[in-house]
């Protein structure tokens, strides 16, 4: 299993489609049957497994119909403050919009 700490985004979602193929493998699913049950080409189920290519819908599509609804979840949690100073810089009040000046690169 890769360890996504060092690897590239490539790396990391070639890794994503074996993990999805042994998922449906698991599940005792066939590539068209689960394709099917989430109304999904084939081909795009298959380029998920091959390449982990796919829009995060239809990721969020076959992980649901897999049973995977709970690790989605888990995906972008607000990470706990790892110091002190992350700890101060939480409790500072943080800006909800974007500046209206347009920045100069000069």
């Amino acid at each position: 299993m890769l360890d996504f700490t060092f690897a590239t985004p490539s790396e990391i979602c070639r890794e994503l489609g074996i993990r999805l193929r042994a998922a449906r493998l698991q599940a005792n699913l066939s590539r068209s049957t689960l394709a099917e049950r989430v109304q999904l080409a084939p081909a795009t189920l298959q380029q998920m497994e091959k390449l982990g290519k796919g829009s995060l819908e239809n990721w969020v599509k076959v992980l649901a119909a897999l049973g995977y609804i709970d690790a989605i979840q888990l995906l972008l949690v607000p990470r706990r403050p790892r110091s002190i100073a992350e700890m101060e810089a939480k409790d500072q009040p943080t800006r909800l919009r974007a500046s209206r000046k347009p920045q100069s690169y000069s």
